[in-house]
């Protein structure tokens, strides 16, 4: 590729008009303001692309974000790109990155490509594809920085007319670029704060709040998809004696690894909570046959066979296990942990560290077989 079709920007062009000036301060003003009074960031970021379509005639904008791993970028926004053109852009590995970008992503600057015709930027075929089917010929760049300047992706111009950006074009794709970037810091400290209403800060588990509407959602697909969802509330035996004996720095290090391991003992579409204390929740989906529940359950009763270290003593915990079943012990979530409750409260008068199912009678309670009354 020729360094003389990538063009850095600079400071060299004519000033812009004053009514250019003043337009551009109305927009910052009004997606500012939309930024602050929140609501759909989606939008807001596909509002973004369709005004600086509308600023600059010929030109698609779109919103390229690095995944977690950093290795690819994703199609954020691109309202006026149809699906086959996004498909194209779609998680770009490093590699077809540089090749659309140059090394500008890489140096956080903005770089053009002018005239793609001269020599086209992007051997990678899938860029090759993008190009013809969209009749691209300029592609300008704008890194999307967060804080502390780290590369979140990148704002991308392109056209189907050869055009070297002047200082007005500069401009706007700084502005617009400076908005996608509060947009997307607003919506990560929205979920950051969303996070920790919803979390346990010492288990990282959802929190009495989530599990609530966890469950809620749960039963709606449940009766969507006719299946049986399974509650277990799990409670910690003698948990207070820790708390008594070595102090609640200790009882949170054991709690923290109860939930460890029950977790390992779940499978990943289950769905583990710390409602308090010494409490855990665990929502079962697509139930077939309950037994299931009560050997997830089982599972729970023998990670805890293993001793708790604790502050270089050995400490034996267990867990009573109350179990319940959507739609037979409730019809919402609070009449179902309330289902569950119940039973795990008999786990525990008929002595501790076993599984109860909700409606428990005498002589079934080890039952191996499907749960009682089902």
């Amino acid at each position: 590729m020729h360094k003389n079709h990538l063009k850095p920007i600079n400071n060299s062009d004519a000033p812009i008009t004053n009514q250019q000036f003043v337009g551009l301060i109305q927009i910052q003003q009004n997606f500012m303001a939309k930024i602050t009074l929140g609501g759909n960031h989606q939008r807001t970021l596909d509002d973004l692309c369709c005004c600086i379509e509308a600023l600059l005639p010929n030109a698609t904008a779109s919103i390229l974000l690095f995944d977690q791993t950093g290795q690819h970028l994703n199609v954020r926004s691109a309202p006026s790109i149809p699906a086959s053109g996004i498909k194209l852009l779609d998680r770009l590995t490093t590699k077809e990155k540089a090749e659309l970008y140059g090394s500008s992503l890489d140096k956080n600057k903005p770089y053009f490509f002018c005239n793609t015709a001269l020599n086209v930027p992007w051997p990678n075929f899938r860029l090759q594809a993008f190009s013809k089917e969209f009749n691209i010929a300029s592609c300008w760049a704008m890194p999307l920085l967060g804080k502390n300047h780290q590369l979140l992706g990148s704002f991308v111009l392109t056209s189907m007319k050869k055009q070297i950006p002047d200082s007005y074009h500069k401009k706007v794709l700084v502005i617009c670029t400076n908005i996608a970037s509060a947009v997307l810091q607003h919506e990560k400290k929205e979920l950051q704060l969303w996070h920790l209403a919803h979390h346990d800060q010492l288990t990282g588990l959802p929190n009495r709040r989530l599990f609530n509407l966890s469950l809620e959602h749960a039963i709606k697909k449940s009766n969507r998809a006719i299946n049986h969802i399974g509650i277990c509330l799990i409670d910690l035996d003698h948990f207070k004696n820790i708390n008594d004996t070595l102090g609640h720095e200790y009882g949170d290090i054991a709690l923290q690894e109860a939930s460890k391991r029950i977790q390992q003992c779940i499978r990943d579409e289950d769905t583990l909570s710390h409602l308090g204390g010494d409490e855990f929740a665990l929502i079962t989906e697509n139930i077939i046959r309950p037994f299931s529940v009560y050997k997830i359950a089982e599972k729970i009763h023998q990670s805890f066979a293993k001793p708790f270290i604790l502050n270089g003593y050995s400490y034996k915990l267990s867990a009573s296990i109350g179990i319940s079943f959507y739609p037979r012990d409730g019809k919402d979530s609070q009449s179902l942990l309330k289902s569950a409750d119940t039973a795990m409260y008999e786990a525990k008068k008929q002595g501790r560290s076993r599984s109860i199912y909700y409606n428990y009678k005498p002589g079934l309670a080890s039952l191996l077989g499907d749960a009682p009354g089902t």
